[in-house]
């Protein structure tokens, strides 16, 4: 049998444990985490995506394959996000700062 040389699309998953991550290459899981699988190893770990920051391993025996919409259905909707409001610099007229000059 010849081992498949395409990566499978990208499917999601449920955390049905909690997972503590022993080192940077895998990534902890909380119970009812929603995750996207990257790719699967014959191994039973996966690589994943569990936002756009966290990429890692996890044991596959801890999740279970969900639908794209319920994962979408699970997934907090994205806010219209507005940019940084950046801090408001001090006066430099000194008005608020008193002064005995």
């Amino acid at each position: 049998m010849a081992a498949e040389s395409q990566e499978p699309e990208p499917f999601w998953v449920r955390a049905l444990y909690d997972y503590e991550s022993p080192d940077e290459n895998t990534v902890s899981l909380s119970r009812g985490d929603i995750i996207e699988v990257l790719t699967r190893s014959d191994s039973g770990w996966w690589d994943v995506l569990i936002d756009e920051n966290t990429r890692g391993w996890i044991p596959s025996n801890f999740v279970t394959i969900i639908s794209e919409s319920e994962a979408r259905a699970r997934l907090p909707r994205p806010t219209e996000q507005s940019p940084d409001t950046p801090e408001t610099p001090l006066p430099s007229n000194g008005i608020g700062v008193s002064s005995n000059n």
